[in-house]
């Protein structure tokens, strides 16, 4: 995790927890500036291009790790040269450990078990990877890389498949899986999975086990050739930086909608409101089956004949199809809303209950007469009578013809 992302950490929780306990007013004002699209967009677009520029422009720096990673790893040595792991076990969960080797800038691939989607889009010649020639090496380890140089070493090299080969099957026998062996961001790194029993001694294997794998793995580093990029740039493959824009860019669409959808969910934002909640749920779900006829197209052009077709296409199916039915809910709300010119009309209706759900934080209801239940902030709940309080509703048509409450007005009426 970088410096920024620790930092911003840090500082976005106290003041969160200040403004929303101790200064409720200016709270709101800020919810304000997120609730409206042009300066949630703006702000998010901005983070966006900073992230990848940040991400496009980093160095690589030999045994400097991150300040947030520094809390959890513990340091090893093995033949001569510093390694890291860190391990997380859990009685009912298991147990996995991830080892850090420092190695070369120039290569960005990954290695794992070769699963059956993988091994149909092959089939199908959709998906591209780089064979050794070694028919057991290649049954069993799928490649996430289309590096040249990579794929001419390993078709050579029969000490560095055989050094893979045997960290894989290695810990396999241990009884744990390999999800990943990663070079990345000038690191080697391994991550393995232990879905069996736990017990006291199960730390002392992790660690044995930790060692043994950075023995193997700096083995792997050393038989790689030096292809060091210029200012120790971290070296990303074309597929890999598309990759790594697709994640931003979901990310982001995901973030969006969810912040939108939160603070719909607060009593002080209860206006503007749809008339129907639901009434762009079917709609959203069409672009969002659109957007995946449209993406998954793409990913068989752009990553034609590429080892991360799959990968492509599963981050669509998953972030993709989210953050795109997210936004599209929040965003055609926004559309109707903001973008209608429509005169409004006023149409009269009784309040018939009122009631309040409390719990950590007390949520205040209202029910009318044809509008249903709706949840309203404590001023407005507090200023109605059930028995003869009326109130004057103001709607607009709405951009996309979805009908939305402008204003609700409390009238007291005479008995």
């Amino acid at each position: 995790m970088d410096v920024l992302l620790l930092f911003g950490l840090i500082t976005f929780l106290p003041f969160f927890l200040l403004f929303r306990f101790i200064f409720p007013e200016q709270f709101t004002q800020i919810a304000i500036f997120f609730y409206n699209p042009d300066t949630r967009i703006g702000l998010i677009v901005t983070i966006l291009f900073l992230y990848l520029w940040l991400k496009y422009h980093k160095k690589h720096k030999k045994r400097k790790y991150d300040y947030l990673e520094d809390l959890s790893l513990i340091e090893g040595r093995v033949n001569a040269q510093t390694y890291h792991f860190n391990y997380y076990i859990d009685t009912k969960e298991g147990a996995n450990f991830t080892v850090f080797v420092d190695g070369k800038c120039g290569y960005d691939f990954m290695l794992k078990f070769e699963n059956r989607f993988e091994k149909f889009l092959k089939k199908i010649s959709l998906a591209y990877e780089c064979q050794s020639e070694d028919k057991h090496f290649d049954d069993t380890i799928y490649i996430l890389s289309d590096d040249k140089l990579l794929c001419d070493d390993l078709k050579s090299d029969d000490l560095l498949r055989k050094t893979i080969f045997k960290l894989f099957w290695f810990l396999k026998i241990k009884g744990y899986k390999v999800k990943f062996l990663r070079y990345y961001d000038g690191r080697l790194i391994l991550n393995a999975i232990y879905n069996g029993k736990v017990d006291d001694d199960t730390y002392k294997e992790i660690e044995a086990l930790s060692k043994e794998s950075a023995s193997l793995m700096q083995k792997i580093i050393a038989q790689l050739p030096d292809k060091v990029k210029q200012n120790n740039r971290i070296y990303r493959e074309k597929t890999s930086w598309a990759i790594n824009v697709i994640i931003a860019l979901f990310s982001a669409l995901i973030f969006n909608g969810s912040v939108k959808l939160f603070i719909d969910s607060w009593d002080s934002f209860f206006l503007p409101r749809l008339l129907d909640r639901y009434a762009f749920i079917v709609p959203s779900l069409e672009i969002t089956a659109l957007f995946l006829a449209l993406y998954s197209l793409f990913c068989f052009f752009y990553f034609y004949k590429s080892s991360r077709l799959a990968l492509a296409l599963f981050i669509g199916l998953t972030l993709g199809s989210a953050g795109v039915f997210l936004t599209a809910v929040t965003g055609l709300k926004e559309i109707d809303i903001y973008l209608d010119n429509s005169q409004p009309y006023t149409r009269v209706e009784q309040v018939t209950h009122k009631y309040a759900r409390k719990g950590r934080n007390t949520a205040w209801f209202v029910t009318f007469s044809k509008l249903g239940e709706i949840r309203v902030p404590p001023s407005f709940y507090h200023s109605i009578n059930i028995k003869n309080d009326f109130v004057t509703i103001q709607i607009k048509k709405g951009y996309l013809n979805v009908p939305w409450i402008y204003k609700i007005k409390n009238i007291k009426r005479n008995k």
